[in-house]
Order: structure tokens, then C-alpha cells, then sequence
């Protein structure tokens, strides 16, 4: 096994090809960043509905959660994808 390092090949996996690591494109400046667990945050999106008489009616619309990171260029929020909430029974 030791000469299997010294020759430098590279391994061949069925199916590591598929499992490529995706990554985010900032849309101010540029930069490609990784998506990490640890760098995760929710969001959530305005709500503009309001006013007495939707309180009246029952018209009430929660706001949607998204996924959302930081660029570690810039510092722009950069929203990834529309979170389900949690159903308890």
C-alpha cells in the first residue's frame, strides 16, 4: 500500500461523481461560498396584509422562513430556499 501514495492516482469511487459539493453564488460581488450547517440562519419574509379590517375577517397569512447565509466578502444575506414549518399533533 505505501507505493499506492508515491504514484499519486487518483481513486475511483462509483457514484462520488454525482455527490458534487454545491455552492452559492453571491449576486453583489461575486464570490462562490459552500453552504455550512454552522452557518446557517432563518430568515423570515414581510408580511404586508394588516389593518383592522383583516383582523376582522380572519384574513391572517404567517410570514414565510428561508434558509438564508452570510458572503464572507461582502456581508450580503444570501437566501438559499423556503423553509416548511414544523406540524405538531
Amino acid at each position: 500500500m505505501s507505493g499506492w501514495n508515491k504514484r499519486k492516482r487518483e481513486i475511483f469511487i462509483p457514484g462520488m461523481d454525482e455527490q458534487k459539493i454545491k455552492t452559492i453564488e453571491c449576486k453583489v460581488c461575486g464570490n462562490k461560498i459552500t453552504p455550512k450547517k454552522e452557518n446557517k440562519y432563518v430568515v423570515k419574509d414581510r408580511v404586508s396584509m394588516g389593518g383592522l379590517n383583516n383582523a376582522f375577517s380572519g384574513q391572517y397569512s404567517e410570514p414565510k422562513l428561508y434558509d438564508a447565509f452570510d458572503c464572507d466578502i461582502c456581508g450580503c444575506q444570501m437566501v438559499a430556499k423556503e423553509r416548511l414549518k414544523d406540524v405538531d399533533f
